[in-house]
């Protein structure tokens, strides 16, 4: 017995030592490595919990799109306008499908978008990995300084999932990254994780090796989210009532400026359950907000014909055509419902 107990804590003092030496490695890795984390474009936020650098500059490859000039603007926009133009004024927010990291400079869909009349200024702003409350708060924060005539706010199926800290923390592909979320009506920042959720936190090997498992198992991770679960299941009512609460908020910010909504999905998603591909909108309607249907699909038809319009594999983000297809389908409804009008 006395020898196994002293082989026992030999092991365990060596398992201790292993974990500390990873750990002191990933650390050093992490402030060498700019790829792994986008440690120069992702800076952490209070409010945010993560933002994206400004006047960001990198001309690289990126893996399914090719060489990309990637640059953001002031506050990490990816494109700002001018706030003093007598144009009409259009704000794109969104997640990694808005910051198109894939896409140059001038070929995102807000770029496309502009392209279509000479009376538009646009502002753009999107962060890989955000939910929609952290796009609200980017909206709120610089929504009296550009003084905007119309929102076009994009959403993503995985939005359900991010606003809601219960789904978000039982998910097994959620940021590892503190994060505002909306709890019991009010902004909390919370980490992500409730089970040794400390120490995931604060031990960065820990979250890279779930970030890497995550990566491995992406399609496993989207089959849980997209089939493993039914709209009745009771995180996925957690996840649309956040939605629709984040959107009431938002609501409340904007006023009586025209807010509008689209969703950006991968091609990957095409085929899940109705559920999924119909639940952002479904609030939307909920919320009385207008809503962009048929983008995915129109995309999907695209690809179908033989188009390249994402960067599959290995990425599910659409590249520069799939962001020129999107960018006309938005015009072309905008025009359509008369709000690309000054005094409308």
């Amino acid at each position: 017995m006395k020898k196994l107990f002293s082989l026992l804590k030999l092991v365990l003092i060596q398992l201790i030592i292993l974990f500390v030496l990873l750990e002191v490695g990933t650390r050093i890795y992490r402030m060498v490595s700019v790829s792994l984390y986008n440690s120069k474009l992702l800076l952490d936020d209070d409010t945010l919990g993560w933002r994206v650098a400004d006047n960001y500059k990198a001309d690289d490859v990126a893996p399914g799109f090719g060489k990309v000039r990637y640059t953001t603007q002031r506050d990490g926009f990816r494109v700002w306008g001018d706030t003093k133009t007598k144009k009409i004024k259009v704000v794109f927010i969104g997640d990694s499908f808005s910051q198109a990291r894939g896409v140059a400079d001038g070929n995102c869909l807000y770029d496309n978008f502009k392209k279509q009349s000479d009376s538009i200024e646009v502002f753009a702003y999107g962060c890989g990995g955000y939910g929609s409350l952290q796009e609200s708060l980017l909206l709120e924060k610089y929504i009296k300084e550009i003084n905007p005539d119309i929102i076009v706010w994009q959403f993503c199926l995985n939005d359900i999932k991010d606003n809601s800290y219960d789904f978000d923390a039982a998910s097994i592909g959620n940021q590892l990254r503190t994060r505002p979320y909306l709890v019991g009506g009010k902004v909390e920042q919370l980490f992500p994780k409730k089970h040794f959720g400390w120490v995931f936190k604060y031990s960065k090997f820990l979250q890279l090796l779930s970030l890497k498992i995550n990566a491995m198992g992406n399609t496993a991770a989207a089959k849980d989210f997209m089939e493993g679960r039914g709209v009745d299941d009771p995180l996925v009512q957690d996840g649309l009532a956040k939605t629709h609460e984040i959107m009431q908020r938002t609501k409340k910010i904007v006023g009586n400026k025209t807010l509008v909504a689209f969703s950006a999905n991968s091609m990957l998603t095409m085929g899940v359950n109705a559920w999924a591909n119909d639940s952002i909108a479904s609030v939307c309607k909920q919320a009385n907000i207008p809503f962009i249907a048929g983008i995915t699909d129109s995309l999907y038809k695209h690809q179908k014909a033989g188009e390249k319009i994402d960067g599959y594999p290995p990425d599910g983000h659409w590249n520069a055509r799939g962001h020129a297809i999107a960018g006309k389908i938005i015009f072309e409804e905008l025009k359509k419902r008369e709000m690309l009008k000054k005094d409308r």
